[in-house]
Formats: structure tokens, C-alpha cells, sequence
């Protein structure tokens, strides 16, 4: 490459480093001006804004659902390792996101990632494969021991996700205990969200309203798997459970 073309490309991506900053600088200003109408003296120009902004909210959690879903389906087609790398890092910030957003409307998607990117999908081509196995030893330091909840928790972004949200979650999170290999991180959720205690208390609530031993068993397991430790304690005293 000559100087006069290097220059040339080093001067068109400054214009086009400027030319998003401008883009993101003028949204943020757009959101903070409509902020600012809530406060008008005009009422339905304040009325006008709060429903902007809510809609606003509501797309941004459909556009993070729709592009985990969406990148699950593309993980599963490509044999890139490096593509197959940056989707891996998209999937968990879109996550963080909806988990920091404390987005109700998501937990449907969350608790169908909650093993993510723990459990590695059948559907995986080989190359992919070795990405999401090396993404997952760089990016959660496999070789660390887990020594408390919120370690654990740290490698299930997910189910970090669902403890942010709450209570509400825990339907969905106690509904299929049995999963194949979810197991381990919907008692996670349980435990961050109500605390150890809190979360026996709810096992056994659900154990003593059945009879029939099908049922039974995931509650029983559970609580078992509890008592025994396998969930790591709170580094939070007192095991309060309430991890956000």
C-alpha cells in the first residue's frame, strides 16, 4: 500500500468514526430531550413523550430476544470459529443487557439460555465447537474453583440475568427443574433470588402440594442437592439471597 492510499484510508475512517459518534451523540440527545418533556407544562406533549419512551423500551427488549434467537439459528449453520466467536460475545451482552434492564418480558428467552454457554447444543458444527470451548475456558476461567454463588453465577449469564429480574422469574425457573442440564442453573436462580433458605422453603411448599412421585422427584432432588452444598453460599453475609 503507498502513503497517498494509506492516508486516504486512515482519513476515511476517521469520517466514519465521526460520522457514528455524531449518529450516537444525536440519539443520546433525542432520548434526553424527550426525558425532558415528561416534565412539560403541556400535558399531552408530556403524555406523548412517556409513551415514546416506553415504546422505545419495550423494542429494544424485542430487538435483544429476536437477535439471540436469531444468532442461536446462525451458530448452528456456520463452521467460522472466528464469526462463531463474536456471536458467542453477542449473545452474552445482549443477555447482560436484558438481565441489567430487568426485563420481564425476556424471561422466557433467558430461561431457554439458561445454560448458556456452559452446555454446548448438539446442533454445533465442529469448528464452532472449538470456538465455544475456547470461548468458554478465556472467557470464564475454567481452571478458577467456584467458591461462591456469585462465581457460579458468572459463568451462567442467564441465570445472572434472571436473579437481576426477580421473583417473577421463578415460575418459569421451577417449571421444568428436570431439564436436560439446566438443573444445576435453575437452583442457582432459586438461591439467588431467595436465598438458601428461601429456596428449601419453596422446594418443600411444592413437594408437600404433591402426592404423585413423578412429580415429586424434582423437588426432592433438589432440596437434596441443596442441603448437600452443591450450590456455593452468598459472599454476601448471611446468605440473603438477594444477589442483583
Amino acid at each position: 500500500m503507498t502513503i497517498g492510499k494509506l492516508i486516504n484510508f486512515v482519513i476515511a475512517g476517521l469520517l466514519l468514526w465521526g460520522q457514528v459518534a455524531i449518529a450516537a451523540t444525536s440519539e443520546g440527545a433525542i432520548i434526553q430531550e424527550t426525558v425532558q418533556l415528561l416534565y412539560s407544562n403541556n400535558r399531552k406533549e408530556a403524555k406523548k413523550a412517556e409513551q415514546e419512551l416506553i415504546a422505545q423500551h419495550a423494542a429494544l427488549i424485542r430487538d435483544l430476544t429476536e437477535s439471540i434467537k436469531m444468532h442461536q439459528v446462525e451458530l448452528g449453520k456456520i463452521n467460522d470459529p472466528l464469526r462463531a466467536g463474536d456471536i458467542l460475545h453477542g449473545i452474552e451482552a445482549s443477555i447482560n443487557v436484558l438481565g441489567e434492564m430487568r426485563s420481564v418480558e425476556a424471561i422466557t428467552v433467558l430461561t431457554e439460555m439458561i445454560s448458556f454457554p456452559q452446555v454446548v447444543p448438539d446442533n454445533i458444527p465442529k469448528n464452532a465447537r472449538a470456538a465455544w470451548d475456547g470461548y468458554r475456558q478465556f472467557r470464564y476461567s475454567l481452571w478458577h474453583a467456584i467458591e461462591t454463588l456469585e462465581d457460579d453465577l458468572d459463568r451462567h449469564p442467564a441465570a445472572k440475568a434472571l436473579v437481576k429480574i426477580g421473583e417473577p422469574c421463578l415460575p418459569a425457573v421451577v417449571e421444568k427443574l428436570m431439564v436436560n442440564q439446566t438443573f444445576h442453573p435453575r437452583l442457582l436462580v432459586l438461591v439467588g433470588v431467595l436465598g438458601q433458605e428461601g429456596a428449601e422453603s419453596l422446594l418443600s411448599r411444592r413437594l408437600d402440594g404433591t402426592t404423585d412421585e413423578k412429580t415429586r422427584k424434582p423437588y426432592e432432588m433438589a432440596l437434596e442437592y441443596i442441603r448437600k452444598g452443591q450450590i456455593r453460599p452468598s459472599k454476601k453475609q448471611g446468605d440473603a439471597g438477594k444477589t442483583q
